[in-house]
């Protein structure tokens, strides 16, 4: 099982927060495109995340909702058919919600820096 923190947060200024981000990082972000089809579950979070390209990862997941940073208890699985996996839980679970993102990842030493554009929601990190 893994783990990690985050911090979710609004940026009021994305050209800003990302030249803050290059210089920190001192390299430009790797850029990634993910589909997120969260799956109704009701002791957790499911989702199957997607690429255009390459295989995809069912991730479940406990993290409280809330402003101050929450650590996240996660089990990835990488699939190579992430179609059929999709298929098979979306008629076993249904789903709740698919979240379509452009993500810049910045890394800063130990720490990985996402800005996120969300379909429909706009520049979120």
């Amino acid at each position: 099982m893994g783990r990690n923190v985050e911090i979710k947060a609004k940026v009021s200024n994305l050209e800003r927060q990302s030249s803050l981000l290059e210089a920190l990082s001192r390299a430009r972000p790797q850029v990634v495109r993910q589909e997120d089809t969260f799956f109704n579950c009701s002791t957790c979070r499911l989702k199957l995340r997607t690429f255009p390209t390459g295989p995809g990862e069912l991730i479940q997941y406990q993290r409280e909702d809330r402003y101050e940073p929450a650590e996240s208890e996660y089990v990835r699985y990488v699939t190579n058919e992430p179609d059929t996996l999709k298929q098979a839980l979306s008629k076993a679970l249904g789903i709740r919600a698919v979240v379509r993102t452009s993500r810049s990842v910045y890394l800063v030493e130990r720490t990985r820096i996402h800005l996120d554009d969300v379909e429909g929601l706009g520049n979120l990190h």
